[in-house]
């Protein structure tokens, strides 16, 4: 499934345009809410001796959506440690009625179907809207994504690590806290192990730049279908990393899987072949933090 595997001030990104697809899932969390920090969290506590903790930083839809919390579930049972997925985003993340649009958006309709047109034309304008109201209100965030982080990195008994993980908006803000000392007054750095799926907003060159500060151990898992991050995009970020970690090349991992697109380490659809995408993304993220903060 994978093809590839081996060892800015302005916080303005964009929403994930068309990529809200995707079943919502119908398990039950096994965590909890509570505050940490002055922010809502949900809590979930894996049974490792380990008192290194992972902060999970969601797609757009953050708390809304419920396949954050069971993903969340899956990192905190199977490396063994505490998970953090705090709540962030305006409103707990876009509302879940926005994938509800998005597919009556993508669904067909016979070129002589006014009133289907229409109504298409009017889904679109209620998606733009509600995609530009969000950007708007989330281009500021990342001081309080980074104050959070390092408040539970000082948290941390003497010894222990802060891992990342980070998908769609989330992986922008992830890849950007692995330039970041663990305190305002600098000192060592922040993070100690990164995973990103399908991260928004990417430039190659800046997270090569980015990276290359601390050279924070990494690992990315991306989709060859992904439209907000297109296979050659995808192939130069790989290269600018791999010349960044040329003299630690353990320290990297990128994976590219194929059939996969946006969302699809959150929202792959058991029915579809994403769904096997989705559980190596989930094995990929679990070795890569169990090496490096277990």
């Amino acid at each position: 499934m994978p093809r590839a595997a081996a060892a800015a001030d302005d916080d303005d990104q964009p929403a994930c345009a068309d990529f809200f697809t995707g079943p919502i899932h119908a398990a039950q969390p096994a965590g909890h809410l509570e505050t940490l920090f002055d922010v809502q969290t949900y809590v979930t506590r894996g049974t490792a001796t380990s008192n290194s903790t992972i902060i999970f930083l969601t797609d757009d839809f953050g708390l809304n959506l419920v396949n954050n919390k069971l993903l969340a579930d899956q990192y905190a049972s199977r490396t063994g440690l505490r998970v953090l997925v705090p709540n962030l985003l305006p409103n707990g993340g876009l509302s879940l009625s926005t994938i509800g649009l998005s597919e009556r958006l993508a669904a067909s309709v016979q070129w002589y179907n006014v009133f289907g047109h229409a109504r298409r034309a009017w889904t679109a304008l209620k998606i733009i809207v509600i995609l530009a109201a969000f950007s708007f209100r989330v281009r500021r965030t990342f001081p309080c994504v980074l104050s959070y982080a390092r408040a539970v990195r000082a948290s941390l008994p003497l010894g222990s690590k802060l891992g990342i993980a980070g998908f769609c908006l989330g992986g922008h803000w992830s890849s950007r806290l692995c330039a970041e000392h663990a305190t305002e007054r600098g000192g060592s750095h922040l993070v100690g192990a990164h995973f990103t799926a399908h991260p928004s907003g990417v430039d190659p060159d800046e997270l090569a730049r980015v990276a290359e500060r601390f050279r924070v151990p990494q690992s990315l898992a991306l989709g060859d279908r992904d439209d907000g991050l297109p296979i050659a995009q995808a192939h130069e970020l790989e290269t600018n990393l791999r010349a960044v970690y040329r003299d630690s090349p353990d320290r990297l991992e990128v994976r590219i899987y194929d059939g996969c697109g946006r969302g699809f380490a959150l929202r792959a659809d058991p029915q579809a072949n994403e769904n096997q995408g989705a559980d190596l993304a989930l094995e990929q993220a679990v070795a890569w933090f169990r090496r490096w903060l277990v």
